[in-house]
């Protein structure tokens, strides 16, 4: 039986399905007490932080309101003409009459590029050329939740690129990334106006597929866990399909596209993120990118960094070559004695740890 904690993180869709199922069991709810904000326990942030970041939002021939009150999902521009979303953000959440269950329609859409007050103005607002979805996106399970939707008019704004196997250190487990969208703080609170962001650690995808967080439900080779066990910081509702990069400071790469989640920022349910940054995802973005442009006549532009090959997610080789020899015998000379050793690994950056018993 499905809850009303099972949020994917688009507020329209989520909505939509909670409705469903109300249906389905003859049980009544209300859309208000289903609508958590979109980034949970972050802070406030500028466009020029993200130039990327893009905002989804209904044409205002679809629904009346500001940017911020149309719109529902987050974005990545990777081309100059081609933003990178969640599958979810454009698969049934056509606002029109048939609505649950129908493709989103190019002129149901705009994008908002740009811009770090969505009501505020300025920036670039596109129409849509086209929309499209994973061809192996499945909805029941949120596998390869990937979305693109071509601008009529190519972007001005920075693009982003999506991390290659090079640079998989920068998102390895541990790793502090950003997720950034429209949003409030707080599960069940009100929407920011003003762009949002949150820093999350990559958590191991052998605790995501515990009984105890998400079992079953995540698939390790195209999800990626991020946040934090004991809850308190999160994506949320609207920020579906919207960047999980590397952090400010370093080389900035998208590695996750906002997917699912239970709740927000709660205990034991972090974060979950389509695998941009690893095939097999990485290889079908890319390769669906460029059948895009082929289709539409574009220009090709890479949208992957350095290395293209497989994930190494494997721990480097690393040996002792210089350490203790002996035991101490006296107490004496134990409280003095000072353990030093020397290692070697096969990957750079590696670091060794030891903890002494006593």
């Amino acid at each position: 039986m499905l809850t009303d904690v099972w949020f994917v993180r688009s507020r329209r869709l989520a909505i939509a399905l909670l409705i469903a199922v109300a249906w389905m069991l003859v049980v009544a709810a209300t859309a208000s007490a289903d609508r958590p904000p979109r980034i949970v326990g972050g802070n406030t942030t500028t466009i020029a932080q993200h130039p990327w970041q893009a905002a989804l939002v209904f044409d205002p021939a679809k629904k009346p309101g500001n940017d911020f009150q149309r719109q529902f999902c987050g974005g990545s521009l990777i081309t100059t003409r081609i933003v990178l979303t969640a599958a979810h953000c454009v698969f049934d959440t056509d606002p029109g009459p048939l609505g649950l269950g129908t493709k989103l329609d190019p002129d149901d859409l705009d994008v908002v590029l740009g811009r770090t007050q969505l009501s505020g103005g300025g920036g670039e607002e596109h129409d849509v050329q086209r929309i499209e979805f994973h061809s192996g996106y499945n909805p029941a399970t949120a596998e390869k939740d990937v979305g693109y939707v071509v601008l009529q008019a190519p972007s001005a704004q920075q693009r982003i690129t999506i991390a290659g196997s090079d640079e998989f250190g920068l998102w390895r487990l541990g790793a502090r990334t950003v997720v950034s969208g429209w949003g409030g703080t707080s599960e069940g609170g009100l929407g920011s106006d003003v762009l949002k962001e949150a820093v999350v650690p990559i958590i191991a995808d052998a605790t995501c597929e515990t009984p105890g967080v998400y079992g079953t439900a995540f698939f390790r080779t195209t999800m990626v866990c991020a946040g934090f066990l004991e809850g308190g910081t999160d994506s949320c509702q609207g920020d579906s399909g919207g960047p999980l990069t590397t952090p400010a400071g370093g080389p900035r790469r998208l590695v996750g596209l906002v997917s699912f989640g239970e709740g927000c920022a709660r205990a034991n349910r972090p974060g979950v993120y389509s695998r941009a940054g690893c095939p097999p995802l990485r290889d079908d973005v890319a390769g669906d990118v460029f059948q895009l442009e082929a289709q539409e006549g574009l220009a090709h532009e890479n949208v992957v960094g350095s290395g293209r090959g497989p994930c190494d997610e494997t721990a480097p080789e690393t040996a002792i070559s210089k350490g203790p020899k002996k035991k101490l015998r006296t107490r004496k000379k134990r409280r003095r004695a000072k353990a030093k050793f020397v290692f070697s690994a096969s990957e750079p950056g590696t670091r060794f740890e030891c903890s002494v018993d006593g």
